[in-house]
C-alpha cells in the first residue's frame, strides 16, 4: 500500500479521528488548530474544523511521520475494519466505487461503536480509582 499514490483521490481521509496517545500530544505541537478535542482515558482525539488530524500538514503528509502512533503505522493492514483503507487494498489495488461505498458504510457504523467503547472503558477506569 502506497498512500502517496492515492492522496489526490482520497485527500488523506484516514487522517481524521485517530486515537492519539497522550504522550504524543504532550511531545508534539499541533500544526492544525484543534476544534474538536476529546480526552478519553489514555488517548486524545483531536481534529481540526474539517475533521483532519491536527498533525496532518497542508500537503497531506504527516508532520510526525517518524514518531506517528502505532495505529497510524498499522493503518491499511486490514486487520480490523477501521484499519482498512476504502480507497486501496493492502496490495495497492485501487478499489472500485461500489467497494468503497460498502467499506465506508461499515466503517461509519463501527466508528460510533468504537467511540462508545472508549468512553465506557474510560468511565470504568475513572470509577475504579
Amino acid at each position: 500500500m502506497n498512500c502517496e499514490n492515492c492522496h489526490a483521490k482520497c485527500k488523506a481521509e484516514c487522517c481524521g479521528i485517530v486515537p492519539l496517545p497522550r504522550e504524543t500530544v504532550a511531545k508534539f505541537s499541533f500544526v492544525r488548530e484543534p476544534v474538536n478535542r476529546q480526552d478519553i482515558g489514555d488517548v486524545v482525539f483531536a481534529t481540526d474544523k474539517d475533521n483532519y488530524c491536527c498533525y496532518l500538514g497542508e500537503d497531506l503528509k504527516c508532520t510526525i511521520y517518524n514518531d506517528r502512533p502505532e495505529v497510524c503505522r498499522k493503518y491499511g493492514d486490514e486487520s480490523y475494519l477501521l484499519m482498512t483503507c476504502k480507497w486501496q487494498g493492502f496490495d495497492g489495488r485501487i478499489r472500485d466505487r461500489a467497494e468503497r461505498r460498502r467499506i465506508q458504510a461499515e466503517q461509519e457504523k463501527d466508528q460510533i461503536r468504537v467511540l462508545k467503547d472508549f468512553k465506557k472503558i474510560a468511565h470504568e477506569k475513572e470509577t475504579k480509582k
